[in-house]
C-alpha cells in the first residue's frame, strides 16, 4: 500500500510539475510571427499573387524605396508588387538573414531572376542576383513601412555600367599623420 501511494504521488507531482505555468518570451513570438510573413510577402512577389498582403500591411502602408519615391496605401505597393514579379523571369527571393526587435524586422534578402524587356533600367536578359537589406516597421502586426537598401555598385553592374573608381586615399592621412 505504502508503495502505490508513494508511486500515485510521485505521478502526481510529476504532472503538477510538467504543467507548470512557463511564460513564453513575447520576442520569440514576434520573431517567428515576423520572419513568417516576410516569407509570405517573398513569395507573393515571386507568384504574382499579392492578395495576402492585406492580411500582413497596413490599408495606409508606405513602401520609402520606391523606384520613383514613396509607394503609399497599400493598393499602390500591390499594384507595384504584382508589377514587379512581372518584370523578370525565374524570380526567385529568399531570406539570407533576419533580426527583430518586435517592432522593426530586418532583412538581408537575396533577389535572383532574369530581366525581361528592359526593365528596372536594365537591358533584357540581364540576369539579376543581388542582395538587399529591407527593414519593415510593424504595428500591432502589419507592416507599416518599408525601406530598401542595396549596394549601387552591385545595381551598375547588373544596369551594364562601370561603378566609379573609389576616391584616392592619401596614405599619410589614413595613417593618423597630419599633412603640411
Amino acid at each position: 500500500m505504502k508503495k502505490c501511494s508513494f508511486l500515485a504521488i510521485s505521478i502526481i507531482c510529476c504532472f503538477f510539475i510538467s504543467c507548470k505555468n512557463e511564460t513564453v518570451d513575447p520576442t520569440v513570438t514576434a520573431a517567428a510571427k515576423n520572419k513568417a510573413n516576410t516569407l509570405k510577402v517573398f513569395k507573393a512577389i515571386e507568384t504574382g499573387d499579392v492578395s495576402v498582403l492585406d492580411s500582413l500591411m497596413a490599408k495606409d502602408a508606405v513602401d520609402h524605396s520606391g523606384p520613383n519615391g514613396p509607394i503609399v496605401g497599400l493598393d499602390s505597393i500591390k499594384a507595384y508588387l504584382a508589377d514587379m514579379h512581372n518584370q523578370f523571369d525565374g524570380l526567385k527571393m529568399s531570406m539570407v538573414a533576419d533580426a527583430t526587435d518586435g517592432e522593426y524586422e530586418f532583412t538581408l534578402a537575396r533577389m535572383e531572376g532574369v530581366c525581361k524587356a528592359g526593365s528596372m533600367g536594365m537591358p533584357a536578359g540581364t540576369k539579376c542576383n543581388f542582395l538587399s537589406v529591407d527593414v519593415v516597421k510593424l504595428k500591432d502586426g502589419k507592416m507599416t513601412d518599408h525601406w530598401s537598401y542595396m549596394d549601387p555598385n552591385d545595381m551598375m553592374k547588373m544596369m551594364g555600367g562601370t561603378p566609379p573608381p573609389p576616391p584616392p586615399v592619401d596614405a599619410k592621412k589614413a595613417d593618423g599623420e597630419k599633412t603640411k
